[in-house]
């Protein structure tokens, strides 16, 4: 991605860095590009200043859907008094920026009202050059023309597929569930999920739609992870899922270094613990294990979760051991889902090897965080989990190591 330095509203830059976006000087203003499309201008500028803000590349054919979209979006003024063919989103207006991040949704998902392929100058081909024309009896034809690849009409069909999803998670979305998951998912100022967006569609319905699109590719499904809606990277990771346990060795390496190149929109626990085991987890399985402690070690509260949640299929293939070391590398970590997730593998531990989580517990349990704790010895005694609670866990007591071991 080319960002000049001087590049106004550089938050729209940010929303739409799944495409790779370029953009490029013009006219005292920056265009964005994806792929072989203009898609919006940005502008900042001291004249004609009612015209600063983002101007959408539209037909007029588009103008009246999308100012159902966007109600304050307008004709640029200073294009004439006749409706102009692109739009603008004015800087001055109330709800400039949350219809800026909408207009990026949509071009995310690949809207076709929204973006222009430029017109491409005409070279006039020299005489006497027989390179610049190809004879077909008495017909000249021009070969400046670009040849259209196959994977140019597979974006295309991506951006339609696209299209149709965002349209059906809109008509299913229901605010009152959105403001129970705003809630529940912590979105308020300082908490783990600030600021996330919330459709307020359930797991049940979304893992139902996944299973309609099972043909969708990588790169459409990596457009719609970048989405500012919770269910819609929810249903982007559930497709992700879909597609790595059907893909061959290629497709999965793919699957598996994009999920971990796109960590900044696994954000919230749910979007991890749907994913990690299934996708780092099954990956690393049969590979080293470093990959494990680098996400353990990361600043990053969900990259550190993905390494614990990812030991599960190490778990259930009875390889208890990565999960123990990456238990204790997590024993200090000071966020409370990691020390739920840490606790919760430990429990899963515990259900194939009691004693092996013992013995650890045995060693660690007077030092690591209370909640980690209590989730690691939930399926114990009433009786034995009050001695881990309360610290009195003798010699001869179960979980207690002998001395030198």
């Amino acid at each position: 991605m080319k960002s000049s330095k001087r590049t106004p509203f550089k938050f729209v830059i940010e929303h739409l860095e799944t495409l790779n976006p370029i953009t490029k000087p013009m006219f005292g203003c920056t265009a964005v590009y994806v792929e072989n499309k203009i898609v919006i201008i940005l502008r900042s500028k001291n004249e004609n200043e009612e015209d600063n803000g983002v101007w959408l590349a539209t037909t007029p054919e588009h103008h009246l859907s999308l100012k159902q979209e966007f109600p304050k979006m307008r004709s640029i003024s200073m294009f004439g008094p006749k409706p102009s063919g692109w739009q603008i989103l004015p800087a001055s207006a109330s709800d400039f920026e949350s219809s800026v991040v909408k207009a990026c949704e949509l071009i995310l998902l690949g809207d076709k009202r929204i973006g222009k392929i430029p017109k491409q100058k005409q070279i006039r081909p020299k005489r006497g050059n027989p390179g610049s024309t190809l004879e077909s009896g008495s017909k000249t034809r021009s070969i400046s023309r670009k040849r259209v690849l196959p994977s140019e009409k597979a974006s295309r069909d991506d951006r339609e597929v696209l299209a149709e999803i965002k349209r059906k998670l809109e008509g299913l979305a229901d605010l009152a569930t959105a403001r129970v998951s705003k809630t529940f998912f912590k979105t308020g100022p300082g908490q783990y999920g600030e600021g996330d967006k919330f459709r307020g569609i359930r797991v049940p319905v979304l893992r139902k739609l996944s299973g309609d699109y099972g043909h969708i590719s990588l790169p459409a499904i990596v457009r719609l992870l970048g989405s500012s809606f919770h269910e819609d990277r929810l249903l982007s990771l559930m497709l992700l899922v879909r597609l790595y346990a059907t893909g061959d060795e290629t497709l999965k390496s793919r699957i598996y270094k994009t999920y971990l190149e796109n960590t900044r929109f696994i954000n919230n626990w749910d979007l991890v613990d749907a994913t990690a085991e299934q996708i780092v987890g099954a990956h690393l399985l049969a590979r080293s294990r470093r990959p494990l402690y680098r996400l353990a070690n990361s600043k990053n509260l969900w990259e550190r979760r993905i390494a614990i949640i990812s030991t599960f299929i190490f778990i259930k293939h009875r390889e208890l051991g990565e999960t123990l070391t990456i238990a204790k590398m997590l024993l200090t970590d000071k966020e409370d889902l990691i020390h739920k997730a840490v606790g919760w593998m430990l429990r899963e531990v515990g259900k194939r090897d009691e004693k092996v989580m013992k013995t650890f517990l045995g060693s660690h349990y007077r030092h690591m965080p209370r909640v980690m704790l209590r989730y690691a010895i939930e399926r114990l005694s009433q009786a034995e989990r009050q001695r881990y609670l309360n610290g009195d866990l003798r010699p001869n007591q179960p979980g207690r190591l002998s001395p030198g071991s």
